[in-house]
């Protein structure tokens, strides 16, 4: 049986029990204007999940990923070659390169 699908029904299952224990759980929900009485606990977290999805695909397309034109390296590449001297002394590592 290929693992992806092992995978899928293993987390198809924890949902399921979660469901299953939280069925009888419920909670009003008030959006300010409007709210709803004795909403399943797992409705809510489900709604939620979905928003987020909704929200963050969008982000996801449209950003390209985060690599934009003119992004800064977070990084620096440096050896102790482009190290000076007075820094590789302060924290402890000799005088200087080693060669």
């Amino acid at each position: 049986m290929p693992w992806k699908m092992i995978f899928f029904l293993l987390i198809v299952f924890v949902i399921v029990l979660f469901i299953f224990f939280n069925i009888d759980t419920s909670s009003d929900i008030s959006f300010g204007f409007v709210t709803y009485h004795d909403v399943p606990i797992f409705i809510s977290l489900f709604l939620a999940f979905t928003a987020g999805v909704v929200i963050t695909i969008p982000m996801i397309l449209l950003g390209k990923g985060g690599k934009k034109k003119g992004s800064k390296k977070l990084f620096s590449k440096k050896t102790k070659k482009e190290i000076p001297e007075e820094i590789l002394s302060d924290i402890g590592e000799g005088d200087g390169p080693r060669k």
